[in-house]
């Protein structure tokens, strides 16, 4: 005879079998405490692990403080631009308290895991830091890759490597440890700065596969019974209002953030052309009026600096596009900093090893045929 209670102080719902309550209760527990009739019960098993506690609080801690590495420098319409934005501080500022009510949830089931097993609250962080991290993992590739298939589909296997990796040396028993420290640290040099790398690469698609393996073990240890209380089904409802809010929010904040933007792709060098801002008894800096009309100070760096870039395309495109890309998102930020003149006046010293060098490259490239540089962005006053 199975019974369907219904009330609204302690279960809203619950699916209770009475047919078998007699039975249940004298039958040996096999297969979740020892052998049968044996009354000793197996260690639970801890729901979170140094690794669960890493992926899943500490590396989501630091990549929210150092935000998304990459940000669009003008409305180029393409969708990573606005997921860039969504991950920028500004427009992820909305959904942190959920991140941090899920890293809360964790380091608490990881540091007192007896007492926070069964607590409706961190469970629930638990649970919804599976969503919370799915979102990011979502965001992360598009701002990333467009959403590609096989970036996607890395992504994923990313999640999963470092298990299998640490599985297969399992193999080798006891010394699994002792070839992980040892390979790390003949490879500090190399591994350290690639590990870092990776490790804020695959924060995303870590952090999802640590929530939902903890949220697994929770159900799998746990009770089996689906039952919740009135309560905490209006708290659910209310938390997924307030997390739809928090979207709309960094929604908003990101498109005017976005609006902020140049509406053409910037050209030149971001970095020269700011410099060459400075006092013009200083720096040397002309006026340059562009074939579209616009007006901009060029000096005799920024036209060196423009002919190594040149001699750079000429030799090797492939190293000449990652070098560019590099700097076409580093650039307008490091030119931000040289706004006022007498900034920009420091900066000019600053880049005068590196224009000596471009200098001394070029002169080897094409000797005698130097002159030519100070053709480019050529001015209507005389040189003197």
């Amino acid at each position: 005879m199975r019974l369907l209670a219904l009330g609204t102080h302690e279960r809203f719902f619950e699916v209770r079998d009475t047919s078998t309550d007699t039975s249940s209760e004298t039958a040996p527990q096999v297969g979740s405490g020892g052998s049968a009739g044996s009354g000793g019960t197996d260690p639970p098993l801890k729901p979170v692990g140094g690794v669960q506690l890493f992926a899943g609080v500490i590396l989501p801690f630091i990549c929210l403080t150092i935000s998304f590495p990459d940000r669009p420098v003008w409305q180029s319409g393409k969708v990573r631009d606005y997921a860039q934005l969504i991950l920028s501080h500004a427009g992820s500022m909305p959904l942190y308290p959920f991140l941090l009510f899920s890293t809360i949830s964790m380091a608490l089931l990881f540091l007192y895991p007896e007492k926070f097993r069964e607590n409706t609250f961190v469970r629930f962080g638990i649970f919804s830091g599976v969503l919370v991290a799915a979102e990011f993992w979502l965001v992360f590739q598009v701002a990333q890759f467009d959403s590609g298939p096989l970036e996607v589909f890395l992504s994923v296997i990313s999640g999963f490597l470092p298990w299998g990796i640490w599985k297969f040396l399992g193999l080798f028993g006891e010394y699994r440890i002792w070839i992980v420290v040892g390979s790390l640290t003949l490879l500090a040099p190399f591994t350290v700065p690639a590990g870092i790398v990776v490790c804020l690469w695959c924060s995303t698609p870590w952090a999802l596969a640590s929530y939902l393996s903890t949220s697994l073990r929770l159900i799998r240890g746990g009770n089996a019974r689906f039952c919740f209380s009135l309560a905490q089904l209006l708290g659910f409802v209310t938390w997924f209002a307030a997390h739809c809010s928090a979207w709309r929010l960094s929604y908003i904040v990101m498109l005017e953030e976005y609006s902020r933007l140049p509406t053409t792709p910037p050209q030149g060098c971001f970095v020269c052309a700011a410099v060459a801002k400075g006092h013009s008894c200083v720096v040397r800096g002309e006026d340059y009026r562009a074939p579209n009309g616009t007006t901009y100070r060029v000096n005799d760096q920024l036209r060196i600096l423009k002919g190594f870039e040149l001699l750079l395309v000429s030799i090797s495109p492939k190293g000449h596009r990652a070098c560019r890309w590099i700097y076409d998102r580093l650039g307008p930020r490091v030119a931000a900093m040289f706004v006022h003149p007498f900034a920009a006046d420091v900066g000019y010293f600053v880049l005068k090893p590196v224009e000596w060098i471009a200098m001394i490259c070029l002169r080897i490239a094409i000797p005698g045929k130097t002159e030519l540089l100070y053709k480019l962005y050529q001015t209507e006053s005389p040189r003197t």
